[in-house]
């Protein structure tokens, strides 16, 4: 491996296309960054179907696109509470999602170096792709209906 590139390798299957060797992913901190804009997108997603007026009630950083990486670590447990809070944990997808993320927060700790520009970049990739990552409950559901 070079030793300036960087290729995350996902367990989730619906990441892996994400991740290639030519990807813009190139850096643990950029990889970090997306997929916690997929975890991010799927509770505006929840909050939406639950009638949360999403616009008001997102993150004030988020509003401002005000982030950098070492932001990170706390947008990351404040999205975890409320997707507690909202019991997405029953969501395989979710799950999976967040295994992803843990095992990059183990590797990066709390000290994420990444400038704000690709902090939101990446942030805002993850979010726009999230319904191909994360399928509803009912889709998953309708899935495995339809394979019996």
């Amino acid at each position: 491996m070079d030793d300036k590139t960087y290729v995350f390798e996902p367990e989730m299957e619906a990441l892996k296309p994400y991740f290639s060797s030519g990807s813009g992913i190139d850096a643990p901190e950029k990889a970090y960054s997306f997929l916690l804009g997929i975890l991010y997108g799927k509770l505006l997603q929840v909050q939406a179907a639950r009638g949360v007026n999403v616009a008001s009630n997102a993150l004030t950083w988020l509003k401002r696109l005000n982030l950098s990486g070492r932001d990170l670590p706390e947008l990351y447990v404040k999205i975890r509470e409320k997707m507690l809070a909202y019991g997405t944990e029953g969501n395989k997808d979710v799950r999976a999602l967040e295994k992803e993320i843990g095992r990059l927060g183990i590797l990066l700790g709390d000290e994420i170096r990444l400038d704000n520009i690709p902090t939101c970049y990446f942030l805002l990739l993850g979010q726009s792709i999230m319904a191909d990552v994360i399928k509803k409950k009912n889709d998953t559901d309708k899935e495995v209906a339809d394979h019996d």
